[in-house]
């Protein structure tokens, strides 16, 4: 009667759990924001946010992209991107700094000497590594979910929320969250596309590694993680005849995803 009893009242809490999985998701991700924004109002700015920051708001204002040769620039340019609703905020393209091309030197300058203070300057290019900190969260939570059910989708998010590795870099405006998110996104849909092919699945599987090849170079260590991918569906289902195929759509997706 007691084991009954108590299968009965885990039951219980796994519908109870169920039932309320969206307030339970959107607390998490509100906790992980909070605990973002709370904290970066706290941390200075880091040796190379401004050249990020820089990066990101010049060609916006300028359609200059002379100082965007260390990384592609998506994730610098969705950090420009709240930048340039700040009122007198402008790049001085009359500096000696800009003519000699010294992104260090002229990052500082930007961030640490204009007319907008520095603190509030790099608030606003952090919180959009902030927003695809809470998507990661959302496909991490989405991505458990579909292996594992709603008690490990949920379980994945709560470690998540709470990773100091996580919460450190949601913080800052680089790339390596960003990266990290698109990296994510892109392996989850070609999982996706493995398991259940579909144009859909085809299509949204070449958009996000267009995504995640446009946010760093080191995004290019996913191909080597799609092979394995691959790999291992043929092992697990030994469908020798659609191999073809399927490396055929692999290739649609590595050629043209850096176009997308």
């Amino acid at each position: 009667m007691a084991k009954v009893a108590r299968l009965e009242n885990d039951s219980m809490i796994g519908k109870f759990i169920e039932a309320r999985q969206g307030i339970i998701i959107f607390l998490l991700i509100l906790l992980l924001l909070a605990q973002g924004i709370f904290s970066m109002r706290l941390k200075s700015g880091t040796y190379d946010e401004p050249n990020h920051i820089v990066r990101g708001y010049v060609p916006w204002k300028t359609g200059d992209f002379r100082f965007n040769i260390a990384h592609p620039p998506l994730i610098n340019l969705l950090c420009g991107l709240p930048l340039l609703f700040l009122p007198g905020l402008e790049p001085d393209t009359n500096h000696p700094y800009w003519a000699r091309e010294e992104l260090f030197k002229f990052a500082h300058y930007f961030v640490y000497y204009n007319r907008r203070p520095a603190e509030e300057i790099l608030f606003w290019g952090r919180i959009p590594v902030l927003l695809l900190s809470a998507l990661l969260g959302l496909f991490v939570f989405k991505w458990a979910k579909e292996l594992y059910g709603v008690k490990a989708g949920l379980f994945a998010l709560f470690l998540y929320s709470f990773s100091p590795n996580i919460l450190a870099h949601s913080r800052l405006a680089t790339t390596d969250l960003g990266v990290t998110v698109f990296l994510f996104l892109a392996t989850y849909q070609f999982w996706k596309f493995l398991h259940y092919r579909g144009a859909r699945n085809l299509i949204l599987a070449g958009l996000t590694l267009g995504l995640a090849l446009g946010s760093k170079f080191s995004a290019l260590s996913i191909f080597p993680i799609y092979f394995l991918l691959v790999l291992l569906y043929f092992l697990s289902h030994r469908q020798a005849k659609s191999a073809m195929r399927l490396f055929a759509s692999v290739f649609l997706i590595t050629s043209y995803a850096p176009f997308l």
